[in-house]
């Protein structure tokens, strides 16, 4: 392993493997989803955003990661209800 992929991996901790995330569909929708720092397991990546199927209505939207400290409880609560598809 190169030190650049070491400290890539260290800086990013769990995001290398993917963590669960709250996003926001251009719609404003709020789902979870697998996030991770090198690759969109979706369809596509774009800077901070991806483009992938929003499980709440069913469409496909630019999705970016919702602000964790700005969602309410009943946002979260919502969001952990619809999960997008798992791959694989």
């Amino acid at each position: 392993m190169s030190t650049l992929t070491s400290v890539r991996r260290h800086r990013r901790g769990d995001a290398a493997r993917g963590e669960q995330a709250v996003v926001r569909c251009c719609a404003h929708h709020l789902f979870t989803t697998t996030w991770s720092a090198d690759s969109a397991f979706t369809v596509g990546r774009y800077g901070p955003m991806r483009f992938q199927r929003c499980p709440v209505a069913h469409h496909w939207s630019l999705v970016t990661r919702a602000a964790s400290e700005e969602l309410t409880e009943e946002q979260r609560q919502a969001a952990a209800a619809f999960r997008d598809a798992r791959i694989g």
